[in-house]
């Protein structure tokens, strides 16, 4: 923790117990705080924290997260590789946050945030009137295959796909017009039809996709 108790910064890696409880009166949880504590199966939030950092729970073992209403920031990728996580919730009274069907969205269900890296399922497709998929949303998805976007997304997020390694086929809706910056980096892709819609693809878009031809 911090000197005054209100950042966790570094839990053990190596800590046995399925489940931990954060301190009340904590606000923050650092960058990578539960790297890699795959002993973790689950974690108790406390109604004082805002803010969630950068990769802070990235390859840990939790299967289910609850977000209290008391947070309003997420930092990039917070649960990337965590292979065993399969639903998300949101307490009542968040104004940043909702889940639709476990997935993480923005309060308004427009944007999806955050798709579960533990789900088994080989595809998914994003539910019509979702308007954007988010900056890294289904890194580290290493089970999905194909991935089928509505018309309604018009917006994908830098690095969206990165990291979904079996990823290898999807299918666009009408409204997307860019590919970001490493949109589908490390996946599985051999081939892609782009569709003529897309008039910019952002640098290293595919980087680390060996497959592709």
């Amino acid at each position: 923790y911090s000197s005054d108790a209100t950042i966790l910064r570094l839990y053990p890696q190596g800590r046995g117990g399925n489940i931990f409880t954060i301190l009340e009166g904590v606000a923050a949880i650092a960058e990578s705080a539960f790297y890699g504590t795959k002993n973790l199966l689950g974690i108790v939030l406390p109604d004082s924290l805002n803010t969630i950092g950068d990769r802070a729970f990235e390859r840990s073992g939790l299967i289910e997260l609850t977000l209290p209403a008391s947070v309003t920031t997420l930092g990039k990728a917070p649960f990337s590789g965590s292979s065993r996580l399969t639903n998300f919730y949101v307490q009542d009274g968040s104004p940043v946050f909702s889940t639709v069907s476990g997935l993480l969205y923005s309060a308004d269900a427009q944007t999806l945030l955050a798709y579960p890296a533990g789900r088994s399922a080989a595809e998914f497709t994003v539910p019509d009137g979702t308007q954007g998929i988010s900056q890294s949303a289904f890194e580290g998805a290493a089970n999905l295959t194909r991935i089928v976007l509505p018309d309604s997304v018009t917006t994908l997020g830098t690095g969206a796909f990165e990291g979904a390694t079996s990823l290898s086929d999807i299918q666009f809706g009408a409204g997307v017009t860019s590919l970001p910056e490493r949109a589908f980096a490390q996946t599985g892709f051999s081939t892609m039809a782009i569709p003529a819609a897309i008039t910019r693809i952002g640098s290293e878009a595919f980087e680390g996709s060996g497959n592709l031809s």
